[in-house]
């Protein structure tokens, strides 16, 4: 976007107008094509105040359009492929029930894969082992076989692990694939490499492939904030289960996410002129450019909706109406397999009287706003806790703070991810882990 775009937009006074109705125009457009996508952009403010610099927060909401039409002859059924790969943590203390309940859990999502779909199964221990390298889930007996033979060993090669998965699904992933390492984990890594920065180094690079990685922690003795950054650098999820029986439930609702995905390769990239900058994107790390700043967004399940929030800082001007970004959302669409992309401006009117510049205050922006800084609280709240402890009123405040916000905003699913978090907490029955799950689950805020 060039400099000019800083110049005020001008208003329709002067142009010429047809006094006579030309009758109707002898073509007819095409109908226009459903894309997986809407895009709305909604400006914390419409207005701001002249000769100040304006710090506003801009909100994008991506919501999915409904059942997509039928698929392409390159994809296969009414969903995108699944290719996934099972990374069981098979150490010694995984042995007995947990073991158990994994093999359950991976005999369910045998049962809920078909022949379109790609299945690798790995275990680690002080090694990895490639148990069933990916192929189509076909003969369904046979792959049930190979996971009743896991076995409980020793050490925790994680990284390993996850390095024979990753190239599993590469080598089998095809152009409109989900691609998706499953981890189910109770330690922190003890043998292979341990340093956290390579792994989660690692794991960014695969996502720029396409592979997301989603993450079961088990119990009280893994590291949550490795486990679920593994999650959040790959667009995955991150589940916390306090028991074994847990875990089928665990495994059943991702192939769930999976199988409903309708957009991927989501990214969210913003143009702007001289003296507009972001300042941040929540919950993200923007790449810059040359005057863009460019997120990427997690998948997108059919009939769900993403928030992206935004910062934005502009440099005052003269009274006058500007063009002040260009939005571009780009992504594959699920059900044909193109690359679409949905584009919008950003204009802002800037006035001189402050008590117009208030009344055009967005109040559904500011309310997400406040949503992501509660969240951020408990989170810092949860830190603070770690380090050196804290009075329970102190956690009970944070959590008060954002039930009534999950209620004042009818986010039902969040006052029930909140209420299991402090009655399980507070109750002494579960540990910080679930703490760091509701945290990071309320982060995405996906809607339905």
């Amino acid at each position: 976007m060039s400099d000019a775009d800083n110049t005020p937009i001008p208003s329709d006074e002067g142009i010429d107008v047809e006094e006579e109705n030309p009758g109707p125009s002898p073509f007819t457009p095409p109908p226009p094509v459903e894309r997986a996508l809407t895009m709305a952009m909604t400006p914390g403010n419409t207005q701001a105040l002249a000769l100040d610099t304006a710090l506003e927060p801009l909100l994008f909401t991506l919501r999915t359009t409904g059942s997509p039409p039928g698929a392409a002859g390159h994809i296969s059924g009414s969903r995108l492929p699944i290719n996934l790969a099972l990374v069981i943590d098979c150490s010694g203390s995984m042995g007995g029930e947990p073991l158990t309940y994994a093999k359950k859990a991976c005999a369910q999502v045998v049962d809920l894969l078909g022949p379109e779909d790609k299945l690798t199964i790995i275990s680690f221990a002080e090694t990895a082992e490639v148990l069933m390298p990916a192929r189509r889930v076909v003969h369904k007996p046979q792959i049930r076989e190979v996971i009743y033979g896991l076995r409980a060993r020793s050490t925790t090669n994680l990284y390993d692990g996850m390095l024979a998965a990753f190239n599993q699904l590469r080598a089998a992933k095809t152009e409109h694939s989900v691609n998706r390492l499953l981890l189910l984990t109770d330690g922190e890594p003890s043998a292979g490499t341990r340093d956290f920065g390579s792994i989660l180094g690692q794991v960014a690079e695969q996502r720029a492939r396409g592979i997301g990685v989603s993450a079961i922690g088990l119990g009280g003795d893994y590291n949550d904030e490795f486990i679920s950054g593994l999650a959040r650098r790959s667009g995955g999820s991150f589940t916390h289960v306090e028991t074994p029986e847990e875990i089928p439930e665990a495994f059943r609702a991702e192939i769930e996410r999976l199988s409903r995905i309708v957009a991927r390769q989501v990214r969210l990239r913003l143009t702007v002129p001289s003296g507009v900058s972001v300042r941040q994107v929540h919950g993200r790390q923007p790449v810059f450019g040359n005057r863009t700043a460019e997120v990427t967004l997690d998948d997108i399940e059919l009939g769900s909706s993403q928030l992206s929030l935004w910062e934005m800082e502009t440099s005052p001007r003269p009274v006058g109406t500007y063009r002040l970004a260009r939005a571009e959302l780009i992504y594959e669409d699920g059900a044909t397999g193109l690359t679409e992309r949905l584009s919008a401006d950003l204009t802002t009117k800037f006035v001189a009287d402050l008590e117009t510049v208030n009344q055009t205050s967005d109040a559904g922006v500011r309310e997400i706003a406040d949503w992501w800084r509660s969240i951020r609280g408990l989170d810092k709240t949860m830190m603070e806790l770690r380090k050196q402890g804290m009075p329970q009123e102190t956690l009970e405040a944070a959590f008060d703070v954002l039930e009534a916000q999950a209620n004042r905003y009818g986010r039902g699913d969040a006052v029930a991810r909140i209420i299991k978090a402090r009655t399980a907490i507070f109750s002494g029955g579960a540990t910080e882990k679930l703490l760091m799950d509701t945290v990071f689950n309320l982060d995405q805020v996906r809607l339905s």
